[in-house]
């Protein structure tokens, strides 16, 4: 399946599961991988097909159960993620 990691829909998609803490920050999490198993992607919500490539996000800080993800769908999560971290300003008086 070719996902286009370029669409707005699934950036939006992704924003939005942020926001609303379906997906995780991407501090603190481990990540696996694994064969698709029959398993919904976190990202787009589509089936992670047996032939292909699952990685399994964990949160040790919030040990619901892991969120699986297509590898391409995991990089536009990782982009998204790393937008909403706000830089630290400090003041040197």
């Amino acid at each position: 399946m070719q996902i286009d990691t370029r669409a707005e829909p699934l950036r939006v998609r992704i924003r939005r599961a942020l926001i609303l803490g379906h997906l995780p920050a991407t501090h603190g999490i481990k990540v696996s991988g694994g064969c698709g198993a029959a398993t919904q992607c976190a990202c787009c919500d589509r089936p992670i097909r047996m032939d292909e490539v699952r990685l399994i996000i964990a949160r040790p800080r919030n040990p619901g159960e892991p969120v699986s993800m297509h590898p391409q769908c995991a990089q536009v999560w990782f982009d998204e993620a790393d937008k909403r971290i706000q830089p630290v300003s400090c003041e040197i008086a």
